[in-house]
């Protein structure tokens, strides 16, 4: 960090003496900070060093704004602009009203590590999850960078704060024969749901993306169905990431189940092809209810697996299949094939097939859609 002395002169009080030193953020290289006004050098030398510690330091800020300040400054942004989704929102709020009182009123000039590092272990002391820590951290570190960015502030006193490292957690995974059995009891007990349980494990969307799907998403001349929505909290909007506005190629008995479904349950063109009960916009937490209650009819605990989960049972049997891991990531959404295979399994074969033939065989075999349909 570069600095230097200088002196002036004013009409009233003669030569005076200032300092400036650089002070860079993330969006200005060159930022620098300055004060005059010293009546002797030595007295500017020494102020320029105790600023430039500080500075590095993490002390010294622009303004007297506290941290729920900074954070509702974020939180207007976010909300109003649309650069977060809804769910990610209220996850913000939950953990700003109920894990951050003791940090809200400090000021954000004055705010000391040893303040968070108690925060922390207060926090930790009262039980919290690694995951709602880690929520914390981030609303924390996303607000004070963007105040940084509208240069409210120069530094984040919460840049040394880490994230909490989670151990992978094994996800259960259906044997074949359990998922034929499951395709069975659902198509039995929830016919409603027969359509979306073979999307989910048969194209490895996610929840939010099928349940926000209308029927002039499906090409069924070309077997293929458009993702550019998701629906989240009632609200249907754009997908989190540009790799997730894709193609996703179907197999020709899920085009059968779709059609099937959509003339049982009586869909018009242009509407939502699930609905609620009652009529209204498919929430993801009634997805999940139904789900347990056909994983305890199949006799498995009701939190066997989540309804994500068979997202990444269909990357495991695209493994299976030998599927190469590019195609796979194309399919699901992924912008890098290591996020793929990093979160879904530790099998890499990258052997070309013909995907979805392969897949009716493996999961219809014993029960094939041509005994409930005459579609062909």
């Amino acid at each position: 960090m570069k600095g230097n002395v200088y002196s002036y002169k004013t009409k009233t009080k003669g030569q005076l003496w200032g300092y400036v030193h650089d002070a860079p953020t993330p969006t200005k290289k060159r930022n620098q900070i300055r004060k005059t006004g010293f009546a002797t050098e030595k007295e500017a030398s020494a102020a320029m060093r105790k600023s430039m510690i500080d500075y590095d330091a993490g002390k010294l800020e622009l303004s007297d704004m506290k941290v729920a300040d900074v954070i509702q400054v974020y939180l207007d942004y976010a909300k109003n602009e649309g650069k977060r989704a809804k769910g990610t929102i209220a996850n913000y709020e939950g953990v700003y009203k109920n894990h951050l009182h003791v940090l809200k009123d400090k000021s954000v000039k004055n705010i000391k590590q040893v303040e968070i590092q108690d925060w922390k272990r207060e926090l930790y002391n009262q039980g919290v999850s690694d995951n709602v820590f880690n929520c914390c951290v981030k609303l924390l570190k996303v607000s004070f960078n963007y105040a940084i960015e509208l240069e409210l502030l120069q530094i984040n006193p919460f840049r040394r704060l880490k994230a909490e490292k989670i151990p992978k957690k094994h996800r259960n995974r259906f044997s074949i024969e359990e998922l034929q059995e499951l395709f069975n009891i659902c198509f039995s007990e929830f016919k409603e749901y027969y359509c979306l349980f073979a999307l989910s494990v048969m194209t490895g969307m996610r929840v939010g993306e099928y349940i926000a799907l209308q029927t002039s998403d499906i090409n069924f001349s070309t077997n293929v169905i458009s993702v550019s929505k998701q629906l989240t909290r009632g609200d249907r909007h754009k997908p989190k990431t540009l790799s997730s506005v894709r193609d996703v190629d179907i197999s020709d008995e899920l085009v059968n189940i779709l059609k099937w479904h959509i003339d049982t349950f009586n869909i018009k063109d242009g509407d939502f092809l699930f609905r609620a009960d009652e009529g209204g916009l498919l929430y993801q937490k009634w997805v999940e209810r139904k789900f347990k209650r056909l994983l305890i009819l199949a006799g498995f605990d009701e939190n066997y697996c989540r309804v994500h989960d068979l997202r990444g049972q269909y990357v495991d049997l695209m493994h299976y299949l030998d599927v190469g891991i590019e195609y796979i990531s194309k399919q699901v959404g992924h912008s890098d094939s290591k996020i793929t295979s990093n979160s879904y399994s530790e099998i890499l074969k990258c052997m070309p097939v013909k995907v979805n033939k392969a897949l009716d065989r493996l999961l219809f075999n014993k029960f094939s859609f041509d005994t409930l349909s005459s579609y062909g």
